[in-house]
């Protein structure tokens, strides 16, 4: 009987602690993927950005292994905080790499840490491919070898 209740007790505190340990594993999860909302056509996306104040460029140069597209990326990014048309919005600019996580302005963060101040905000987000898809929360721009330096801007 002793045995029992201590076997129980035994049982009942492994279950506890694998508890706590896959709620701090689902609690401490770092986000990677940025979240964009509902996919839009390109004049409801321009209503939603023209009526937003704040928004997030990023260049996503995670798995990016060409150079040439990486430069390509990191330009894009340049020419949209300089178009015309964000000058009157408040722009947060971010950098993912691989190998140094979130880069910001003059500081570096955990990728998780970029992504959960971008959510629900208007996200420029320029990654490698071939095109450009428009959302509630952001667009996708994607680039590849071929850019011309000016392309990307928002007018």
């Amino acid at each position: 009987m002793i045995f029992m209740d201590r076997m129980t007790l035994l049982i009942i505190a492994l279950i506890a602690l694998i508890g706590i340990y896959l709620g701090y594993l689902y609690f401490s999860a770092e986000e990677t993927k940025v979240g964009f909302g509902t996919e839009v056509n390109i004049a409801t996306f321009n209503s939603i950005l023209t009526n937003a104040s704040d928004i997030y460029i990023v260049m996503d140069l995670r798995n990016v292994t060409d150079q040439a597209v990486r430069r390509n990326v990191m330009q894009c990014g340049v020419d949209l905080a300089g178009s015309i048309g964000l000058a009157s919005k408040n722009k947060t600019f971010y950098s993912f790499d691989s190998d140094l996580g979130c880069v910001g302005v003059g500081q570096t963060y955990s990728v998780g840490y970029c992504i959960g101040e971008m959510k629900n905000s208007i996200k420029m987000y320029v990654i490698e491919g071939n095109e450009s898809l428009f959302y509630t929360d952001g667009m996708k721009v994607g680039i590849g070898k071929n850019y011309t330096s000016g392309d990307c801007s928002v007018r």
